[in-house]
This record gives C-alpha cells, sequence and structure tokens, in this order.
C-alpha cells in the first residue's frame, strides 16, 4: 500500500511506481522496499515472504516532508 505520491521500487524485483494499492507473487526470501518522493525523506521498509505465510500488507510511502533550503 502506499499514498499515489511515492515512487516506490523492490530490490531485485523492479520499479512498481506510485499506486494506493498493489498486488505481487513473490517468492519466498527477504525483500527491501524503498519509496521516493521530491520534499520528502525516503523510506525503507524490510519485509519477509514465508513459504506458507498469509500475505501482510508493507506500507511504503514518504510521509515526512524536508524543510525547504533558501540557497541564495
Amino acid at each position: 500500500m502506499s499514498d499515489n505520491a511515492t515512487q516506490v521500487t523492490i530490490y531485485r524485483v523492479g520499479e512498481l511506481g506510485a499506486f494506493s494499492q498493489t498486488t505481487l507473487m513473490l517468492t519466498p526470501g527477504r525483500y527491501v522496499a524503498v519509496g521516493t518522493r521530491p520534499g520528502y525523506r525516503d523510506v525503507r521498509e524490510e519485509f519477509v515472504v514465508g513459504i506458507d505465510d498469509q500475505p501482510e500488507a508493507v506500507v511504503v510511502q514518504c510521509s515526512e516532508q524536508l524543510a525547504a533550503l533558501d540557497r541564495r
């Protein structure tokens, strides 16, 4: 899940882009999802997909706005 503004990438899988909700079929293993959004702090979510686990929602959204820099 995301916020339709954060660009999401899952390492070893690919770029997913911006979305509010999506579903993926992933093989068991450890994954890292990274979210980027201009003017916001990047986020990183690590998660594990098990063999017989019920899928859990992973939320990747940049919500911490950065302070504007005064560059003169």
